[in-house]
């Protein structure tokens, strides 16, 4: 058998291609992977805010059973009804400022006594007011025309994809 005579290997432009196709899938799979991310922050702020609310069906269960009045409920830390406290809290106080805070935690400002969550992404977020700091605000309100009962309802009107 005789030797091969030429050029051996790929040529320059078909390395180039597979590099140009290369960039671009995994740029996309990145984008992908970002939504996918964002999803999931917002699943998990869903779930948060369920099983706050359950904790407060509890504690209303247990004012109602002892004969409390449900009005104590109203503007209290929606935080005190996890069984455990978010990264950041002492006992539901918050151990730094809220601006310190990195973004993803849970805080409660007391002066408005309302609950605050800084998202880490925000990119399908849309909130009402255009602004750097994008928080989503939640607040223990008394019944009102359209709700029954105590709840934690948001005070930021948001859509989040």
């Amino acid at each position: 058998m005789a030797p091969r005579k030429g050029l051996f290997g790929f040529p320059l432009h078909e390395i180039a291609l597979c590099v140009v196709v290369a960039g671009i899938v995994i740029g996309v799979l990145a984008e992908r992977l970002d939504t996918l991310l964002e999803f999931s922050e917002k699943s998990a702020v869903e779930t948060q805010l369920m099983n706050m609310r359950s904790g407060l069906r509890l504690e209303k269960a247990r004012r109602i059973a002892t004969g409390q009045s449900l009005q104590n409920l109203v503007g209290c830390n929606p935080l005190d009804f996890l069984a455990q406290h978010p990264a950041g809290q002492n006992n539901g106080k918050l151990i730094a400022s809220p601006e310190s805070l990195k973004s993803g935690a849970w805080f409660y400002e007391s002066k408005p006594s309302v609950l605050v969550y800084r998202p880490t992404r925000s990119r399908h977020l849309k909130l009402p007011q255009a602004g750097a700091d994008k928080r989503l605000v939640w607040k223990i309100m008394p019944p009102s025309a359209g709700a029954k009962d105590v709840d934690i309802v948001a005070i930021t009107p948001y859509q989040w994809f």
